[in-house]
């Protein structure tokens, strides 16, 4: 679905779930481990049973985040597509561009990296850490024009019980 221009997006920011030990493969080459690929499912499940189901699901094609993003597409029923611009940092030029290519998207979930996500966050909320370990997932209201700062409105984190832990923040 496209979004109605005055529309805030909804943009949900999942860092890939756990990938196997770094070393061997090479880092770009890392899959998801199998906790990780637990994490994932598990993730999409959670969001699947809260009724979010994004226009789009976009990850990096470094297969940790394309494993936890096919994951969790098929989970909550959405398109898969992969963008090169998530496998490196990222900002709020290349998240517009990121979303104008999928179709300008009113909700979309980005699988991606730290060090993709580390800078946008950075320069959407002016937060100086990165609040997501991995396989959390941060949502954050999109208005344009952007005239930042805005705020993480909602993170959730798996769990090894298998129930999702959600935080809405202040």
């Amino acid at each position: 679905m496209t979004r109605d221009s005055a529309a805030p997006r909804e943009i949900y920011l999942v860092k890939h779930a756990h990938a196997g030990a770094a070393g061997k493969p090479p880092d770009e080459n890392r899959g998801l481990s199998t906790t990780g690929s637990a994490d994932a499912q598990r993730t999409g499940r959670h969001l699947a049973g809260m009724g979010l189901r994004p226009d789009v699901v976009i990850a990096s094609p470094r297969p940790r985040a394309e494993q936890t993003a096919a994951l969790i597409a098929e989970l909550v029923g959405a398109p898969l597509k992969i963008d090169v611009r998530l496998a490196e940092a990222c900002d709020m030029a290349c998240l517009r561009a990121i979303l104008s290519d999928a179709g300008d998207p009113a909700r979309a979930f980005l699988v991606g990296h730290i060090y993709c996500f580390g800078p946008l966050v950075a320069q959407l909320t002016g937060a100086s850490a990165e609040p997501l370990r991995s396989g959390a997932v941060a949502r954050i209201d999109l208005s344009e024009p952007f005239d930042g700062p805005l705020r993480i409105s909602w993170l959730a984190a798996p769990r090894p019980d298998g129930v999702g832990r959600e935080r809405t923040t202040g």
